[in-house]
């Protein structure tokens, strides 16, 4: 049975799973908003300055893990205009760390504040 915008019962309710509060998705972002205090090229080269794309407020480039030589996207925040940009961004990371399941392509091995 699937649930649907205009009424029925939440899928979750169904399974007898929760919604954590605001306060507790807010505690967790906080705690999976892990980022390292350094310069990313001393983990990463950029792979002959090899744009895979860009969007708003960041470019993503094709890059090798220096310590195992691993192909990875690296994606480089810039010019964040305001709090809430970067409220956003930290968002983002937070909630890609807490999505780590083998069912999911797309994973973050490392965030950088530099």
């Amino acid at each position: 049975m699937h649930s649907t915008l205009t009424g029925g019962k939440p899928d979750e309710e169904e399974r007898g799973e929760v919604l954590p509060s605001t306060t507790e998705f807010k505690e967790a972002l906080s705690k999976h908003a892990d980022f390292k205090n350094e310069n990313p090229s001393l983990h990463y080269d950029i792979t002959g300055r090899y744009k895979l794309g860009s969007g708003g407020f960041a470019e993503v480039f094709k890059v090798h893990r220096k310590s195992d030589q691993k192909v990875c996207a690296l994606k480089l925040i810039r010019n964040l205009k305001d709090e809430r940009e970067k409220q956003l961004m930290l968002n983002e990371v937070a909630l890609m760390n807490m999505c780590r399941d083998n069912n999911i392509v797309l994973e973050i091995y490392e965030a950088f504040d530099y």
